[in-house]
């Protein structure tokens, strides 16, 4: 692989990475909206956020890591796909975070570590489903 190559895979796993960022921001503060502020129950909450921050990230990957620039594509199939993808990625995600809460418990900075815990073992499939799947045409930045 050359320079140039080099280069437009680190900006492309830059930009993926900067989505899930703002992805897990919006997956952290729905959770404790509804965790906290509403007392929903705990796995109930997890999947209000995720919903959330799956969406986000889908809209954010879609304008900026993957560019898709084609006005009529189906929107919709590629958000359920984007779904999907994010549903397979969440099973490990789920089951990290159920794991670590039954661990450390939910009190404090706890439940937040179980968080990111999950978050991490979501993302390298959710970028290859990504890259593969949901935005096959798009997954390299062009030259």
């Amino acid at each position: 692989m050359n320079r140039l190559a080099i280069n437009r895979r680190f900006t492309h796993l830059a930009h993926f990475a900067l989505i899930g960022g703002i992805g897990f921001v919006i997956d952290a503060c729905v959770f404790s909206a509804v965790y906290y502020g509403m007392e929903g129950p705990l796995m109930f909450s997890r999947i209000v956020a995720f919903l959330c921050a799956a969406t986000t990230t889908w809209y954010g990957n879609r304008i900026l890591t993957f560019a898709v620039l084609e006005v009529q594509q189906a929107k919709l199939r590629q958000w359920g796909k984007s779904m999907c993808s994010a549903m397979l990625s969440g099973f490990p995600n789920f089951v990290v975070f159920k794991f670590t809460t039954s661990i450390l418990g939910t009190e404090g900075i706890f439940i937040f570590i179980a968080l990111i815990l999950g978050v991490g073992v979501g993302m390298l499939s959710n970028y290859a489903l990504s890259c593969y799947w949901v935005f096959p045409d798009n997954h390299l930045p062009k030259n």
